[in-house]
């Protein structure tokens, strides 16, 4: 009803504003030609309009406007679908502790073989020196015509003997100062000068 009252209220108001501002003072009644307008009658707020038989608007006082219709209200919202909770997945069952194994007990020490002293092999027999080559002789030959044969290498040695030209001695190596040692034909040993032997005989 309070929405139909400020409608009334609001349609009134516009109709006085038309009705002093749209006023036709001084002007002729008729305008080319034409009749002037009825003058619209005041309708009291709870009056309703009611068309006569010549078009004129008759108020009834008794008649109670219709109600505007109110509009739908509006759909109650959908209640929110409460999100059901995923059930909680399914544990599984711990599996049973495997029996640990039964540690066995060390096995006995294997008895340790025997060591069986192997025999020292014999060493082998020492390869018997071979017999050095005798040494092959030098024959010299007496040059001088008697040349004495000394106890040393020198001419301040006793004489053993003197040898002629020709005769032959052994050679047994140099005694320095240009004497050499001989063997005489008898196995003596003596010095000579080397200066009256010769390999060549004379």
């Amino acid at each position: 009803m309070g929405i139909l009252r400020l409608i009334l209220i609001t349609l009134v108001g516009i109709w006085a504003a038309m009705l002093y501002f749209g006023r036709d003072e001084g002007l002729p009644e008729t305008v080319i030609g034409r009749t002037p307008a009825p003058e619209p009658e005041v309708v009291a707020p709870d009056a309703t309009l009611d068309p006569g038989e010549n078009g004129e608007v008759i108020a009834a006082p008794d008649t109670v406007p219709e109600p505007e219709p109110e509009p739908d209200p509006p759909p109650p919202a959908d209640p929110e679908v409460a999100e059901t909770p995923a059930p909680p997945p399914a544990t599984e069952p711990e599996p049973d502790p495997e029996p640990e194994p039964e540690i066995a007990s060390d096995p006995p020490p294997a008895a340790e073989p025997e060591v069986v002293a192997e025999p020292e092999p014999e060493p082998a027999p020492d390869p018997e020196p071979e017999p050095a080559p005798e040494p092959t002789e030098t024959v010299l030959y007496v040059t001088g015509t008697k040349v004495n044969v000394r106890t040393g290498p020198a001419t301040v040695y006793e004489v053993i003997t003197s040898l002629e030209q020709g005769a032959e001695v052994v050679d047994l190596g140099d005694a320095g100062e240009g004497w050499r040692l001989i063997r005489l034909g008898a196995g003596e040993i003596g010095y000579m000068s080397g200066d009256f032997l010769s390999p060549v005989a004379p």
